[in-house]
């Protein structure tokens, strides 16, 4: 019975209005104002007073401030291999922290316990003893009891099986067995639980397969016997995130769901928190909690001391983008939601546009002390904030951050002792920790409001980019029946360093209308690497999007190496089917590229170095059986040539560009991918305010499907945009882009090149480049240009061809394209 202590997941936001301090970089040193208005972006980023405006404030370790006291962190497991930490708090004191150790491809449940808040930690004991073991969620009963729920499996997975069981274990006052909750043939998972006034344990659960997940509740006694069989109490598609209150009213179960189902060109997807309660008579019709365009997600639900509820969720921020937690006051769960009651000091959008590393407020966390007073915890995009809520106040938010970038984990935990003492448990930058927050005074609750309406989500016209065909010109150079598609092949969650989960990033590129997209997690990055549950988990949702109507996704994964020369930069691995769990990882026994080269070369898979002028690239390593494509622009500029200044590349090591591996002979095609982490200007190195607008790839395709997809893209029938769909087809003497062959046979030594290309607007640029040089430029008038050209000029040899194109003259509208070169042999010098 939440009362005391409210378990919650997630990382914290408040109620203010944002400061922008000076921004720290990822890697690397901040890159000046006069560069991002060199390079084109948006104004309003930062600067302004109001943008400077003290809304946060950092709270270190040790160290007090408006009120609140922060004590010295204490490791809950030393080390990285620490994840997806839990706390309860007894009546009488009892802390109890649970936390998932990795042992290679293994992961085990442990539990650390102490006699009061203030104490120290025992020993670590093992709860688990299966293969795997994820996300557990600890509920302490009014009696003392304590039990924990989690998802595993007893053995090791094969590829693309993601079966996962829910258990649950009384841990206090004495352990009691496992108890296996799901006996299914799919997965069950990210559970949470709680026990109400008459010791009666509640779990709910995500309830999935390859094709929809719903959420499902099952009861226990408190000795332990199951009181029925689960009962599914949701019916949307995605139904993800799971939260349970057990009260003296009634059950209360609130989740959220992916609502759109059609693309519509929306900056965000829409998600709706929905809520549910249990009461004498049963189910009761479910209820929109928290509705309206835009994200709604990652609902925590806590009893108050008077017994209402509190729901919180982070919801899109006005422009979207961009999430920050609300919180609602629920007095009676069975009136309309119009009833119900918000914050009188909400939470105030940003006036300017943040460009720190530290933006937005996801996955909050719930504790409510006796007294009322309300602590939030939540995860901004880098990092961990604390909001403590009461109404004595006007408390700024407290930032729990060490500098620099690394995101930490997805969630955290947090619990209220009879004292009003607050702990949170999280997995900070280098390991999994437990905080201890006290508070001058005893405080109360805050002030609230009514609400108001739910808004409902208007009906959205569907849009649907067709796939156009090869246009006639040159359907000879193309397989027959082919199609072109676009999509972004680099894209990064909160699973590793990006934000929103894995399900949010595919949503949003589907209802962009995106033919495809691959989201592509850090094996490693600072300090911090993906579980194999976490691969599990985002190898299910990849399958999940690839069932939606006219979508593809592609398993794949960000291989994270320091940068040369003291290692060999990051490169994205792209798998035909399912990838291995765990990955072959940079820390993992493949630390540099010969080893990873040699992993790949028994897969079906190839890889494509990234911004590789600002992290390097080994091209002493290529292998072009694996290293099919070179990513030639992203959020961090265009990497075709050194100099270039229409879309200003990050770093300056000149061998990070396109045309320092063509020189050196190498074949490879060229993405576009947007590297998109979810923060506006890709704090301050973006030139466009929508990180998922800087870069695309087009390809052409035939047939459909997974495999078909992964075959063009071996292929190299692709071309790169720096963030709008284009259509850019080349060929030479029949030979497509991204194809090898002889060229200039019959034709007296001279390749002829023809080109197809289509801008989002009127062109204003068109050349074609052999060898990375213009060699011709092509008259330019609208928006599409098609022709032929002969290269009267070549000698024999071996040569490429591309063409680059660019639509308008400067800023964050000017966009580029560029077709994967042609790569040919001119055996006969012309005349």
């Amino acid at each position: 019975m939440r009362i005391a202590a409210a378990v919650g997941a997630g990382l914290l936001w408040l109620a203010l209005a944002f400061a922008v301090p000076p921004p720290e970089r990822e890697g690397g040193a901040a890159r000046p104002a006069a560069d991002r208005a060199a390079s084109g972006a948006e104004p309003g980023v930062a600067g302004s007073s109001a943008a400077q405006r003290v809304a946060r404030v950092p709270l270190p370790p040790g160290g007090a401030a408006f009120g609140v006291h922060r004590a010295e962190p204490v490791a809950i497991r030393e080390g990285m291999d620490h994840e997806t930490p839990s706390v309860a708090i007894t009546p009488d004191g009892a802390l109890y922290v649970a936390v998932v150790s990795r042992y290679g491809d293994r992961e085990r449940l442990f539990l650390r316990r102490a006699d009061s808040v203030e104490g120290p930690l025992g020993e670590a004991i093992p709860v688990s003893d299966g293969a795997r073991a994820w996300h557990p969620r600890l509920a302490a009963a009014a009696d003392g009891a304590v039990w924990v729920a989690w998802c595993g499996r007893d053995r090791q997975p094969r590829r693309g099986d993601h079966r996962t069981e829910i258990y649950l274990r009384r841990l206090a006052p004495e352990p009691g067995p496992t108890l296996r909750v799901t006996r299914r043939q799919g997965r069950d998972c990210d559970p949470d639980l709680d026990v109400g006034p008459d010791g009666t344990v509640h779990v709910v659960w995500e309830q999935a397969d390859r094709a929809r997940s719903h959420i499902a509740w099952r009861a226990y006694s408190a000795a332990g016997a199951a009181l029925g069989p689960a009962e599914v109490v949701s019916s949307g598609r995605l139904d993800r995130r799971p939260t349970v209150a057990a009260t003296a009213a009634g059950v209360v179960v609130a989740w959220d769901s992916l609502e759109d189902d059609a693309p519509t060109g929306a900056a965000d997807p829409d998600y709706d928190v929905h809520l549910r309660r249990r009461g004498e008579r049963g189910w009761e019709a479910p209820v929109v909690a928290a509705g309206g365009p835009g994200i709604q997600a990652a609902p925590r639900l806590a009893e108050a001391p008077d017994g209402a509820l509190l729901l919180a969720y982070h919801a899109s921020l006005p422009g979207g983008l961009v999430k920050a937690w609300d919180l609602v006051r629920i007095p009676d769960p069975a009136a309309d939601p119009g009833a119900w009651l918000r914050l009188e000091r909400r939470p105030a959008p940003w006036g300017e546009v943040p460009a720190g590393e530290q933006q937005g407020a996801e996955f909050p966390a719930l504790a409510v002390t006796p007294s009322g007073r309300i602590v939030v915890a939540a995860r901004p995009s880098q990092g961990a904030f604390l909001a403590v809520l009461d109404d004595e106040t006007r408390r700024p938010v407290l930032d729990l951050t060490r500098r620099g970038w690394g995101a930490r984990g997805m969630y955290m935990d947090a619990a209220a002792a009879a004292d009003g003492t607050v702990v949170l448990v999280r997995r900070a930058r280098h390991e999994a920790v437990l905080e201890r927050f006290t508070f001058d005074g005893p405080g109360r609750a805050p002030q609230w409001v009514p609400r108001g309406s739910v808004r409902s989500a208007p009906a959205p016209a569907p849009l649907r980019v067709p796939a156009p065909p090869v246009p006639r010109l040159l359907r000879d150079a193309f397989p027959a029946g082919a199609h072109l598609y676009w999509g972004d092949v680099h894209m990064h969650s909160a699973a590793s360093d990006g934000t929103g989960p894995p399900d949010e990033i595919y949503a949003r590129a589907f209802v962009r209308g995106l033919h495809f997209a691959v989201l592509t997690d850090h094996d490693y990055v600072v300090g911090s690497r993906l579980f194999p549950s976490e691969h599990a988990e985002i190898a299910w949702i990849t399958d999940l999007f690839d069932g939606f109507e006219g979508f593809t996704t592609l398993h794949a994964y960000e291989w994270t190496t320091p940068p040369r020369p003291r290692g060999s930069g990051h490169r994205n691995v792209y798998f035909r089917g399912h990838a291995p769990t765990p990955v072959y990882g940079y820390r993992d026994g493949y630390e540099d590229t010969p080893a990873l080269n040699r992993a790949l070369r028994r897969e079906r898979a190839f890889t494509a170095p990234h911004h590789a002028a600002w992290t390097g690239t080994d091209w002493e390593h290529f292998d072009e059986t694996v290293q099919r494509h070179f990513e030639i622009v992203s959020v961090h500029g265009a990497f075709e040539r050194p100099g270039e200044q229409r879309i200003r590349p990050r770093g300056d090591k000149q061998e990070g560009f396109a045309t320092y591996g063509l020189a050196l002979g190498a074949h490879f095609g060229f993405l576009g991918g947007s590297d998109a982490h979810g923060l506006l200007f890709h704090h301050g190195i973006g030139r466009r305010r929508d990180p998922w607008r800087h870069g695309l790839t087009g390809v052409v395709v035939q047939g459909h499907g997974r495999a078909a997809l992964w075959d063009a893209l071996y292929a190299r029938r692709t071309f790169a945009t720096s963030g709008r769909p284009w259509i850019a087809l080349a060929a030479v003497d029949g030979i497509p882009m991204g194809g090898e062959g002889k060229a200039g046979t019959g034709q007296g030594g001279r390749p002829t090149v023809r080109w197809h290309v289509k801008g989002p607007g009127p062109l204003s640029e068109l050349a074609i480049l052999r060898d990375g040089e213009v060699v011709h430029e092509v008259p330019v008038s609208g928006e599409a240009s098609s022709g032929r050209w002969i290269d009267a000029e070549v000698s024999p040899g071996a040569h490429s061809y591309y063409l680059r194109a660019v639509e308008g003259t400067e800023g964050p509208d000017l966009d580029m394209v560029w077709t994967s070169p042609v790569f040919v042999t001119v055996e006969e010098a012309h005349p």
